[in-house]
């Protein structure tokens, strides 16, 4: 027996023996894990011009790293309740913890309660599943003891950056958005010890579903923190006593959706759709939000539309190109992402066109304003121009003829300058051409096979604006990482579309157009207003496209499915649209 006893010692002994060498080996073998929480996914911000948050982006984890968190109240709160001897913890380890939930899970032979503390709970978010084997708790116990490498304050920074708090937050600064719509450091005691409590079971704590429960759970948290001596009687007594009172303030359901996303997709062409939903970049903007709202009001007017079927679009640049609003429809769906037809959707000019192509490249080529033509029947081949009244005037200058949008004088300076350099003369406002444009309708009529965009049709006027100097237009200025660093900067390069000679002959002509030609409905009292009206064949689209001294704007009027508007024109409810924007801005 006594034989028996030894050799069984022996083997007990023999095989602690060999687990804790097996334990140091594999110990010594782990790599240091990388405290880098910046590599975790993270929310990415949007800004306006103002630099005030407008939109959050980010896939299934809501994450908004906080380098250095200052609020004691929120540290406090979380190891009183998670794990009260933090401090003291040399190795990361409640031993007293563990050895009561070893005795719980011995009882009921199986792992149901876990005795992890901060240190090994911030082990298994950054570097483990949730699995709850033998195997893994060996692994987290290694890993736990690797992190003693790192201070306390780094520790637990990085835990309450990575903590769930339930409502897909992931860490303080992003459950303080959704639940209080505060930052973390502005949370009170009472909202801190709520947060706090939410950690240990985020569905049954939530206070959105469960406002008694949470309650009750932040009053044994502010329990914890009085009898651990982090707060004071009378601080307890307060907090006790305060209500909660819910606000989110994470904007995943963004405002001013047509702007953000057009930033979206610009943004995705730049870094890709897994950095812009979860690198945690912060995105500035150009968006003026006084700007944005006074279109998306006018939008909703009523009395700007013929009907409630009709659909329009509209962008807003300065001189600088910057785009300070965009409206892509009469629709404001709830849902992000929706159809955007101020960039996505191209329709044709019409007569929007003419300053662009037609007597931008005559100006170019020598021509001025009170250069004649003809305006009487001609054919060339299979085609034959018309006026839109159907009636002839002789001869009259470009001014009278571009005032007047009259058709067949700009198909005869189209011909006489040469379909090629009007072409070449559009592609410089930054126009596109296809192969079937290549003939006269489509280069001095705006009849082209896919047609331009608000935004592009806007830049192009921009251009105009500033005297010839092309540039290409932006919505975002600059975008950093989420440490500041800065990883886009916009740095447009400007070209000379057309001379300042040529300029300031197009703004004459097109002033003219607003004060007693096709567009007067854009005239506002005492400002000069440039502009030019479009509309197509059978009225499927009306435009009206234009400059103050300050800012330009398009505007574009038609069905989605490309049928007749009937009677509206591009001078009649497209340009007062412009107008009722234009004058409040």
């Amino acid at each position: 027996m006594i034989k028996i006893l030894k050799f069984i010692t022996a083997f007990i002994l023999c095989v602690l023996i060999s687990a804790l060498v097996g334990a140091y080996w594999a110990y010594s073998q782990l790599n240091v894990p990388e405290l880098d929480i910046n590599k975790l996914p993270q929310t990415t911000l949007i800004y306006d011009s103002n630099n005030n948050l407008v939109a959050e982006l980010h896939g299934a984890q809501n994450r908004i790293i906080v380098e250095q968190i200052n609020n004691k109240n929120i540290k406090n709160a979380v190891i009183s309740i998670e794990d009260e001897r933090f401090w003291q913890n040399k190795y990361g380890f409640d031993f007293k913890r563990i050895a009561s939930a070893f005795l719980t899970d011995l009882k009921e032979r199986k792992i149901v309660e876990g005795g992890s503390g901060i240190q090994q709970q911030l082990v298994k978010n950054l570097y483990l599943s949730q699995e709850r084997t033998i195997k893994r708790k060996i692994i987290e116990a290694l890993y736990t003891l690797k992190l003693n490498q790192y201070s306390k304050e780094q520790i637990l920074n990085a835990y309450l950056n990575t903590v769930y708090f339930g409502e897909g937050a992931y860490g303080v600064e992003a459950a303080a958005n959704v639940y209080f719509g505060k930052h973390v450091q502005q949370l009170t005691l009472s909202e801190s010890a709520a947060l706090a409590g939410i950690i240990n079971n985020p569905t049954v704590y939530d206070p959105y579903k469960n406002m008694n429960k949470c309650i009750e759970r932040r009053n044994i948290v502010l329990q914890k923190m009085f009898e651990q001596g982090y707060i004071s009687g009378q601080q307890y007594q307060e907090a006790v006593n305060e209500k909660l009172n819910l606000s989110r303030l994470d904007l995943v359901d963004y405002p001013h959706k047509y702007y953000i996303d057009f930033v979206i997709d610009e943004l995705i062409k730049e870094f890709g759709e897994n950095k812009v939903f979860a690198g945690g970049l912060r995105v500035y903007t150009a968006m003026n939000p006084a700007i944005q709202q006074v279109a998306e009001n006018q939008f909703l007017q009523s009395y700007n539309f013929p009907n409630s079927n009709i659909q329009a679009a509209c962008v807003i640049e300065d001189s600088n190109n910057k785009i300070l609003a965009i409206v892509g429809g009469r629709d404001f769906p709830k849902q992000n992402r929706c159809l955007n037809r101020a960039y996505q959707v191209k329709r044709q000019p019409g007569s929007a066109i003419k300053p662009l192509t037609v007597y931008a490249a005559a100006l170019e080529s020598g021509k001025n304003e009170y250069s004649v033509v003809n305006d009487s029947p001609v054919t060339f081949g299979n085609y034959t121009p018309h006026n839109y009244e159907g009636d002839y005037w002789g001869w009259i200058t470009y001014k009278e003829a571009l005032t007047y949008s009259r058709n067949v004088p700009a198909v005869k300076i189209a011909n006489e300058i040469g379909i090629k350099n009007c072409i070449q003369q559009g592609e410089k406002f930054g126009l596109t051409f296809t192969n079937t444009d290549y003939y006269l309708p489509a280069v001095s009529l705006g009849g082209l096979t896919y047609g331009e965009t608000p935004l592009v049709m806007c830049n192009a006027y921009t251009t105009i604006l500033k005297n010839g100097v092309y540039m290409k237009p932006t919505a975002i200025i600059e975008v950093t990482d989420s440490q500041g660093n800065i990883i886009y900067k916009h740095d447009n390069k400007p070209t000379q579309a057309i001379s300042e000679r040529t300029a300031s002959q197009l703004k004459d002509m097109l002033l003219n157009v607003v004060e007693s030609g096709t567009g007067t409905n854009a005239k506002i009292p005492g400002m000069n207003v440039y502009g030019k009206t479009g509309t197509t064949s059978d009225s499927k689209d009306a435009w009206f496209c234009g400059f103050t001294d300050k800012y330009s704007c398009a505007v574009w009027m038609g069905y989605d499915d490309g049928r007749s508007m009937g009677n509206i024109v591009g001078g009649t409810y497209p340009a007062k649209l412009w107008k009722n924007i234009m004058s409040r801005i």
